[in-house]
Order: C-alpha cells, then sequence, then structure tokens
C-alpha cells in the first residue's frame, strides 16, 4: 500500500462520517423544528392557564362570585393545578428543544472539521492518478484519455445548464407577455363596446406595455438560439407579433380597426402560447439530455477512479 492509499482510506473514513452527520443533521433540525412547534403551543396553554389562576387570586366579579358560592378556593387549587401542569409540560418541551439544540451545535462543530474533506480527498486522488501516469504509463495514457472524456463532458454539462437557465427566463418573459396581452385584450374589449376616452388611455397604456415585454423577449430570444446552438438543438422559434395596428386604432377610432387590433392581440397570444410549448419542449429535452450526460459523467468517473485506487 501506497502512502496516498494510507492517505485516501483515511479519507475515505472521514468522507463517511461526514455522510452520515449530514443525515443526522437533517434529522435533528426536523425534530427541532417539531419540538418548536410543540413549545409554542404549550407556552401559549401555560400563559392562558396562569392567566386563570391571577383572576381568581385578584379581586374581581368572577372571585367575588366563588367567594360568596364557598368555591373559590377549590376553583383556584384546580386552576393551579392545571397552569402546574401545563407549565411542567412547557419546562419539558423548553428543555428537549435546549437538548437538539446542543446536539445540531456537536454536529455543526464537527461537520465544520470535516469542510475540506472532498476536497483534500480529490486532491489526493489527483496526486496519485499522477504518479501513476509516471510509474505505469500503460495505465497512465488510459488515465488521461478518461480524464479528457471527462473533461468534455464537463464542458458539456455547463452548455445544457446555461441553455436550461436561458429556457427558464424564456419563459418567464413569456408568461410576463402573456399577462400583458391579456390585460391589453380586456382593455381592447371594453373599448369596442364604447369604453370612451379613459378605456382608451387604458388600452393603449396596456399595449404599449404588452410591445414593451415583447421587445425584451425578442431580444432574450436571441441569446436564447446561441445557447441552444451550443448543445446543438435546432428549435423552430418565431416571435414577431408586431405593434398591434395601434396607428390605425388612433386615428380610425371605429368598429373596424378596433376589431383589427383585437385580432392582433389574440394571435398575439395564441403564438406566445405556442412559443411556450415549444420552449418547454425544449426544456425537456435538455433535461433528459442533462441526465444521460450525470449517468455517463458518473459511469466515467467510478472508472477513473477504479484505475487509480486499484494501483
Amino acid at each position: 500500500m501506497t502512502p496516498y492509499d494510507t492517505r485516501l482510506s483515511a479519507l475515505h473514513e472521514k468522507l463517511l462520517r461526514k455522510r452520515q452527520l449530514c443525515a443526522e443533521r437533517e434529522e435533528l433540525n426536523a425534530q427541532l423544528s417539531q419540538l418548536q412547534e410543540t413549545e409554542r403551543q404549550l407556552r401559549s396553554i401555560r400563559t392562558a392557564e396562569q392567566e386563570d389562576v391571577d383572576k381568581l387570586q385578584r379581586v374581581s366579579l368572577s372571585s367575588l362570585f366563588y367567594a360568596i358560592v364557598s368555591q373559590k378556593e377549590e376553583k383556584l387549587a384546580k386552576e393551579q393545578a392545571e397552569a402546574y401542569a401545563a407549565a411542567t409540560k412547557h419546562d419539558a418541551a423548553v428543555q428537549q428543544c435546549r437538548a437538539v439544540e446542543q446536539h445540531l451545535l456537536s454536529v455543526d462543530s464537527e461537520l465544520q472539521s470535516l469542510s475540506m474533506v472532498e476536497r483534500e480527498y480529490e486532491e489526493t486522488l489527483a496526486q496519485k492518478a499522477e504518479a501513476l501516469k509516471t510509474a505505469d504509463p500503460a495505465r497512465g495514457a488510459v488515465l488521461c484519455q478518461t480524464e479528457d472524456q471527462l473533461s468534455a463532458l464537463a464542458a458539456q454539462a455547463k452548455e445544457l445548464a446555461e441553455a436550461e437557465c436561458a429556457g427558464q427566463e424564456m419563459l418567464q418573459k413569456l408568461h410576463a407577455v402573456s399577462s400583458a396581452l391579456d390585460s391589453a385584450e380586456g382593455w381592447g374589449t371594453w373599448d369596442l363596446f364604447g369604453g370612451g376616452l379613459i378605456t382608451d388611455l387604458a388600452k393603449y397604456s396596456k399595449l404599449d406595455k404588452a410591445q414593451s415585454r415583447i421587445n425584451e423577449l425578442q431580444s432574450h430570444l436571441n441569446r436564447y438560439r446561441a445557447e441552444l446552438a451550443d448543445v446543438m438543438l435546432q428549435a423552430d422559434i418565431q416571435v414577431d407579433i408586431g405593434d398591434f395596428l395601434r396607428f390605425a386604432d388612433f386615428f380610425f377610432d371605429d368598429a373596424f380597426s378596433s376589431w383589427a387590433v383585437l385580432d392582433r392581440i389574440r394571435d398575439a397570444s395564441q403564438q406566445a402560447a405556442s412559443t411556450r410549448q415549444k420552449v418547454l419542449q425544449i426544456q425537456d429535452r435538455l433535461s433528459a439530455a442533462r441526465a444521460q450526460l450525470e449517468q455517463e459523467t458518473a459511469a466515467l468517473d467510478r472508472q477513473h477512479r477504479a484505475l487509480v485506487l486499484e494501483g
């Protein structure tokens, strides 16, 4: 066994311990959340029970009533017993919370001491790989080839992630466009039935907003296409909605031009919806490609590690 193997074995044990601690911390956090909720409920009950005791001990109509009927002492004793029980339960919940919090602090402290263990393991593994390349040229060549393949897969993964991110932004832009168009359509419909000057102004404002959102979408679409080109996905996405014939609507404010504007808004809405479906389909393809890439990377990484660790 080489010094690298001894070091890797010790680091592997630390990695296992870190995984155990992470699982333990997750469980403790769940316990603490539940205990804190219980503590809040019991604190409320405790406060209410103590208030009942305090009311009887103060001079009040209720305390005078119980005194008159000779039940005050009995009632007070009952309320004090209930307050004591509530206080006991609450104190126990507080203690449990503190115990879990202390345990969490201990776990977090140990995890902090292991924060660099993955990096140390990878560095040691890389050092052994370099040593093997010198000591065993044949295996070194295989290692180099595997590392090149891993680098290529990492580059593809980066491009897929960028394309998916751009797709999410496209969906957000499309949602903004659809919302603006829906609002414009509502005011356009109202204007069609004689909404008047205020309706016209509102409609024009919504049209301006929709046009602004479309311009933003068109600009972002260029970036999205570039990202898809990087991952070699051909996407037939066209966004060319236009300006809704606002000029005709403004100067010829009659039923025909209003209908034309409304038709253009509805066409734009349909096109936005169609574009959204295309983007969603592309996102599904990107997600599937990423999952496949992750499987290939994991298999190749296991192969690389086996080559290093067996020598």
